[in-house]
């Protein structure tokens, strides 16, 4: 059986990235507001209403496009790794087999591509779903160059160590 050409996994990486988003942002929206109010109580029904009396249907998106965005390099990064890692592996392996040992590395590698991808998206993305960030920032660019404005380019990797830490031990 030959290998899938490198194209076609970093396509499949996008486009499984597009449907994940979609399918799970109004969830990923609840799941960012729980852990922004700690406080608040953690429902889910009644946190989706108020999310849509802040602005319809359309609010549940809030936040999506750097979401969305995102998850196309990461699940491209991620796949693309992990196969090319893979391939790597099997050809230093004398027997061509893939060892327990290097499939654990290339997932690790995986998740460290993975991780340093999505990082910059996910902290747009925060900052645009942030209930006390409504009305700071017009869209997904005037996030993104206020971010880096005034909090400068490193502000994009907040919470890259702890992701690369759970992307390579998981």
């Amino acid at each position: 059986m030959g290998q899938p050409n490198g194209a076609y996994v970093f396509a499949a990486g996008a486009v499984a990235g597009i449907v994940e988003g979609l399918s799970i942002q109004p969830l990923e929206l609840v799941k960012t507001r729980f852990q922004i109010n700690p406080s608040a109580p953690m429902q889910l029904f009644p946190t989706l209403q108020e999310i849509v009396r802040e602005g319809g249907l359309r609010q549940l998106y809030r936040g999506g496009l750097p979401e969305i965005a995102g998850l196309v390099p990461r699940a491209s990064a991620a796949l693309s790794t992990l196969e090319f890692s893979k391939r790597t592996f099997r050809a230093w392996s004398p027997t061509h087999q893939l060892e327990m040992r290097h499939a654990y590395a290339a997932g690790a590698l995986s998740g460290v591509s993975e991780a340093i991808a999505f990082s910059p998206f996910q902290v747009i993305k925060v900052r645009l779903m942030a209930k006390e960030h409504l009305g700071r920032y017009k869209n997904t660019a005037d996030c993104l160059q206020k971010v880096v404005q005034n909090e400068g380019v490193k502000a994009l990797a907040i919470g890259l160590g702890p992701t690369l830490f759970r992307n390579c031990i998981w």
